[in-house]
């Protein structure tokens, strides 16, 4: 028997000859097959640097999504005209032009480069400890006064780490700004801190309002440890090595998020048996330390945000804080078994029916009572009109993109650890 292209002795033959049509949908077959592979082998890799199943106990088996890690429906959804105002008069506000300069910071080439190499790639490596002055740094000397100005104080910084990059968000790029100018009428006596990081947001609360008392939370025990040394020299600030959760619970760092750096520590819920950490709701915090109430809450938790809003939680902190700022981080829902914009519609359905406006600032998400919207709205009134916000914003991601999207993900920040 002869096979398909077997020549017969004395016979000559040729291959059939195919059409065009038909060479050309081969050639579209093999393009195809090899995209498959392609494709089947980004996704091994992708899983390898994201969550690999059966790396951790108790870990969820997703991968983070792909947008921003502070990137939310709710930015969109924010009062577009109260968030000008407050835009407005932050901008004009004398503090704007305080630029926290580092230059008495005497570095070696080599350490300039760590300090900065160590933000854009996203390191977590631990280097040692640079201290010295920052100068020109926002503060108000007492709350007797409206006068504000600009300052010096120390800081620290641990170099190789994302330390330095936070400390840029929150002094020189003004990430912040939104803060000269809320508590006009009446500064906070209690500040919450969830997610303090390296502490450096801390240190803003207590240089803008120098009386209030700052509880800050941070699980990660490195950046607890740095959260201490720059507010050491504050009065009034408990640093605690917790988390902040939807209720008293145990908590453990997921490993696989070491690889977001220092600002982007995800916790857990640690299972039975297992090593963790505190982690409370803000009311138990408040009963602890016998704090009547928060008028001022700041949570950058790295998707924990999820457990704090979790439907059935206590909310009734809620009502009594003057305003909450959040960073939400979808971007970490599948850490917590989470749906897409999960955490998002959680915060929404917390704040549904309080009467709070909603408006955004850079990366935050600000919740304020109806008393504190009316003195927005009268505090802008004396302030004359100048870029919009969306203008100003607009210019802003364009300066600072490198600082607001680290190389990793494209992001800042991030972000259990926040600033």
């Amino acid at each position: 028997m002869l096979s398909e292209w077997q020549q017969p002795a004395g016979v000559e033959m040729r291959p059939p000859s195919l059409s065009p049509k038909l060479l050309a949908h081969r050639r579209h077959s093999r393009i195809l097959a090899a995209a498959a592979v392609l494709c089947v082998v980004w996704l091994a890799l992708r899983g390898r640097q994201g969550d690999n199943p059966g790396s951790g106990a108790g870990e969820a088996q997703h991968a983070p999504s792909a947008a921003g890690w502070s990137e939310s429906y709710l930015h969109k959804a924010g009062d577009a005209k109260l968030t000008a105002l407050l835009d407005r008069t932050s901008k004009a506000s004398p503090l704007m032009k305080c630029t926290a300069d580092l230059h008495i910071f005497k570095l070696k080439a080599d350490d300039l480069e760590r300090v900065n190499d160590g933000a854009k790639a996203n390191r977590s490596t631990l280097g040692p400890l640079l201290s010295g002055t920052a100068h020109r740094m926002p503060c108000r000397h007492n709350l007797s006064s409206a006068r504000a100005s600009c300052c010096s104080y120390p800081v620290n910084f641990r170099l190789g780490t994302t330390d330095f990059q936070v400390f840029q968000q929150v002094f020189q790029f003004h990430y912040m700004r939104y803060l000269y100018t809320l508590f006009a009428d009446q500064p906070p006596q209690y500040v919450l801190d969830a997610g303090a990081n390296a502490g450096f947001a801390s240190s803003l609360f207590k240089l803008l309002w120098p009386d209030a008392t700052v509880v800050s939370l941070e699980p990660d025990t490195s950046n607890f440890e740095l959260l201490k040394a720059n507010t050491k020299s504050f009065k009034k600030v408990h640093a605690l090595n917790a988390g902040l959760w939807g209720h008293r619970a145990n908590i453990t760092m997921v490993m696989k998020s070491s690889s977001h750096g220092n600002w982007g520590r995800v916790f857990r819920e640690a299972q039975e048996g297992e090593e963790g950490m505190p982690a409370y709701g803000v009311q138990d915090i408040a009963d602890m330390l016998d704090i009547p109430a928060f008028d001022f809450v700041k949570i950058d938790i790295e998707g924990a945000e999820g457990m704090v809003f979790e439907p059935g939680n206590d909310f009734s902190w809620i009502g009594k804080a003057r305003a909450v700022s959040l960073e939400i981080h979808d971007y970490f829902a599948g850490y917590f078994d989470l749906k897409p914009n999960e955490v998002s519609s959680r915060v929404d359905a917390a704040f549904n029916t309080t009467g709070y406006s909603l408006v955004s600032d850079n990366e935050h998400v600000i919740f304020l009572s109806p008393a504190l919207r009316k003195a927005v709205e009268s505090s802008a009134a004396a302030v004359p009109h100048t870029e919009s916000a969306a203008a100003e914003q607009a210019k802003q991601g364009k300066k600072h993109k490198a600082a607001e999207q680290p190389q990793g993900t494209q992001r800042a920040k991030q972000s259990g650890s926040g600033a």
